[in-house]
């Protein structure tokens, strides 16, 4: 065989190894699968107490977390405001952190489970979402800058306003499972959107998470001035709020005033029904 005839027969080679060396990079990711075992039920938790007014619509007030979205990522939520068991698939000496804010809510021994993911050559995961503050919500205030009837401006308006919201601290701390609750026959509020998410609350309608349809959390309908925000640890840091009160329709200025337990106070504002 002359030195020509080895040449071309290298050159030919060479796709094949290519092919090989991809097939080989391609396997990396397996080699970085992970497995994380979890027997708790909070799966993670915010750790700024910082709360925003996520939409504005006319009928009713959507406050809720900053970073309330980063539960639903299906990465690595490292270096971000929260601490979850997403991180122990990279991070497993961050387990003792995590599971030391559980043990301080006081959290019931649950079954455990295996979630399975890879970290290369970017992260995947599939685990549930049930995120909390890590300092739980001691009372929330309303206040508006005009006057309310024979209320005047800077008074405290919650006992004009409904709370619709989620508490989870029955089951994960007393593994009573409170089953599907039926929506109160006798509610009404004139806000056609407003009754829609109370009726979603209690049907579960779009429920990702396959065990919140048969129950374990609690839907909190009630006036905002006879909320227990003490009582609730596990309360979703997503509170909807609205008012039947006719001056909840005037042009005004609303501010949300969040107490947490460590004694911070953090405040949000928002300004509906301006004037087009």
């Amino acid at each position: 065989m002359n030195i020509t005839t080895k040449k071309n027969k290298c050159l030919a080679s060479i796709p094949t190894l290519i092919c090989l060396c991809l097939l080989c990079t391609s396997c990396d990711r397996f080699t970085n699968w992970k497995k994380v075992t979890w027997d708790h039920y909070a799966t993670g938790f915010y750790l700024e107490s910082n709360m925003e007014i996520y939409e504005e619509p006319a009928d009713y007030i959507e406050v809720r977390v900053k970073g309330w979205d980063i539960k639903y990522a299906k990465w690595s939520v490292v270096n971000r405001p929260v601490i979850s068991m997403t991180c122990l698939f990279s991070y497993p000496e961050k387990r003792p952190q995590l599971e030391q804010i559980i043990q301080d809510f006081g959290e019931a021994k649950h079954q455990a489970h295996t979630y399975e993911g890879y970290t290369q050559p970017h992260f995947a995961f599939s685990t549930p979402s049930r995120y909390f503050l890590k300092t739980p919500i001691d009372k929330v205030e309303l206040v508006s800058d005009r006057d309310w009837a024979d209320q005047p401006a800077g008074s405290v308006l919650n006992a004009h306003f409904w709370l619709l919201g989620r508490c989870h601290d029955r089951y994960a701390k007393h593994l009573d499972n409170p089953g599907r609750q039926k929506m109160p026959a006798d509610f009404h509020i004139k806000s056609e959107a407003y009754m829609k998410l109370v009726a979603q609350a209690y049907d579960r309608t779009g429920e990702e998470d396959w065990d919140l349809r048969d129950g374990l959390y609690e839907v909190i309908l009630s006036p905002l001035d006879r909320v227990d925000f003490a009582s609730m640890d596990y309360l979703e840091p997503q509170l909807f709020l609205t008012s039947d009160s006719p001056h909840f329709a005037e042009p005004q200025t609303l501010t949300i005033r969040t107490t947490f337990r460590d004694g911070t106070v953090k405040t949000v504002t928002t300004e509906i029904n301006k004037p087009k």
